[in-house]
This record gives structure tokens, C-alpha cells and sequence, in this order.
């Protein structure tokens, strides 16, 4: 019996990007200005849209429990905290190091994990080669959005990764011939729209400004 909505489940990891925001306030001291947080507003209006949670649209069989909402909102939290160190950090320690200390913590969470759980076996080739394909994919990923991170506000870096929602859903279309529906199609709107905003974040506030000086005192 599943503890958490699918669709629950999506709107809450995908809504850490409002956590950064907060976070990078509170320990970066970054400014939360209004158009953030209207952009956090489109994004999450977005994501539930898309995620269709049926705490929010119904459910047709509601038998989830508490434990669920409380570990999938503990992981977007510590998410959104990883951001927010990986950026405190970014300019001290080395990309590649901190990738390193990060593949082997996977390691020896998963090992703990699968040898606790008695589900550690070798795996046919099949399963070693789609393994090794993730891995260097995570890798990559990880990379980029570190030195990303390197260069940029996590606010802005982790609704720029929101932009995967709308690529998913490309390639569920392309790939398998699943149309999305109507509230998807608002929703991936609402994402591309907050993405494209805080993509020029720094051009409208540098226009707002300087309509600002132009007005007469």
C-alpha cells in the first residue's frame, strides 16, 4: 500500500525552489525581492497543475498516511539546504572534490541500505550497463549544477531546474506518444514563464531601476 500520492509526491519535491528562496535569504543574506516570490507563486502554480495532487483535485482511493507527506517534505527541505550550502561552499572547495565526496556518500548510503535490506545482489550485465548510463548522466547533472551554483543564486539555479518538468514531458510525447492534457499544457506554461522571468532576473531589475531614477521627485 503506497504511503504518498504520486502526484502529491511530485508537488512537493518540485516546490523546493520556495525553500531556496527562504534559505538563501536567511543564510546567504540575498535580498527576497517581490518579483521572486511572484515567480515562486507561477512555479508552484505550475507544478501542482501538472503534478494534479490529489489532496488538492481529489482522490478517488485517499488511503494515504501522514509518514509519507512528512519524509517526501523532508526531502525537498534538505534539497533545498543542499543548494544553499553547495553554494557557500563553491567558491572554497573544488567542484570535482565535492563530486567526489558526493559519490561516496551515495556509496555508503546505498550499500548500508541495500546490505541492511538484504536486496544487494551482482546484477546481470544489463543491469550494470544501465547502472554505469545513470551514474555518469548523475555525474554530469551534479556537475552542472554545481558550477551553476558557482555562478549564479541558488534561486534562480533551482527554478531553472524546474525546466525538467516540461522536458519530461517532450519526451514522454516524442518518445512514447503520451499527449499531455490541458491543465499540463497551463502548467508547463506557468513553468516556462517563471523560468524565462527569473532567467532575466537581472535585466527587469536593472529596467525597474532605472525607470525609478527617471521619475520625477
Amino acid at each position: 500500500m503506497p504511503s504518498l500520492a504520486v502526484g502529491d509526491s511530485t508537488a512537493i519535491l518540485f516546490s523546493s525552489p520556495v525553500f531556496v528562496m527562504l534559505f538563501s535569504t536567511c543564510i546567504l543574506k540575498e535580498a527576497c525581492y517581490v518579483f521572486r516570490m511572484l515567480v515562486g507563486v507561477f512555479l508552484l502554480v505550475g507544478v501542482v497543475l501538472i503534478a494534479k495532487p490529489p489532496s488538492i483535485f481529489g482522490a478517488t482511493n485517499p488511503t494515504y498516511d501522514v509518514i509519507g507527506y512528512i519524509i517526501v517534505s523532508l526531502g525537498c527541505l534538505m534539497s533545498a539546504i543542499g543548494l544553499v550550502l553547495a553554494k557557500t561552499i563553491s567558491k572554497q572547495v573544488d567542484k570535482y572534490l565535492t563530486l567526489f565526496y558526493l559519490g561516496l556518500a551515495y556509496i555508503l548510503c546505498g550499500g548500508v541500505y541495500l546490505t541492511g535490506s538484504g536486496e544487494l545482489r551482482i546484477g546481470t550485465i544489463q543491469d550494470w550497463i544501465l547502472a554505469v548510463c545513470i551514474s555518469c548522466f548523475g555525474i554530469f547533472q551534479q556537475f552542472c549544477t554545481l558550477y551553476a551554483l558557482s555562478m549564479e543564486s541558488p534561486a534562480t539555479v533551482s527554478v531553472l531546474r524546474q525546466l525538467q518538468i516540461v522536458l519530461a514531458y517532450i519526451v514522454q510525447a516524442v518518445f512514447f506518444g503520451l499527449l499531455p492534457v490541458w491543465t499540463d499544457v497551463i502548467g508547463a506554461t506557468f513553468i516556462i514563464g517563471a523560468v524565462l522571468a527569473i532567467s532575466f532576473e537581472k535585466n527587469i531589475a536593472n529596467l525597474f531601476n532605472q525607470r525609478k531614477e527617471t521619475l520625477p521627485v
